[in-house]
């Protein structure tokens, strides 16, 4: 308020951009896209993505970078789901107690780079 007494110009909104017009770059319009997504369709994505990753490990996989279990979904499922999603679903089931993050490096087989792999926890792959 102080700036608008002294005569100085309010300042833009947040993500606005010249004449007030907000930039949207993709990675907003991943996130909105994710979280706006119904608790159903979010809980959906997260047992299937955990499936597949069982399923990995069933085959002999011990553990899986995101890009990797993205990979095993695709050839599971047909349906490919961008990083961003993967990323926010694992994290989630990071939370809920049914993926952990290994405390190990190691490079991934899709990019080369070193990762933290994950897995399901031991329970989890009994369940499922």
């Amino acid at each position: 308020m102080q700036a608008e007494a002294m005569g100085a110009a309010p300042a833009a909104p947040p993500g606005a951009g010249r004449g007030g017009v907000a930039f949207v770059t993709s990675l907003d319009a991943r996130a909105q896209a994710y979280w706006g997504l119904s608790p159903k369709l979010m809980s959906q994505l997260q047992g299937r993505l955990l499936a597949v990753l069982v399923q990995e490990h069933q085959a002999g996989v011990v553990n899986l970078s995101g890009k990797e279990l993205r990979q095993a979904y695709f050839k599971a499922t047909g349906a490919w789901v961008d990083m961003s999603s993967i990323s926010s679903t694992v994290h989630g089931l990071v939370k809920a107690g049914k993926v952990e993050r290994l405390p190990i490096l190691r490079k991934c087989s899709e990019t080369g780079h070193d990762i933290t792999p994950i897995r399901a926890v031991p329970q989890q792959q009994k369940l499922v």
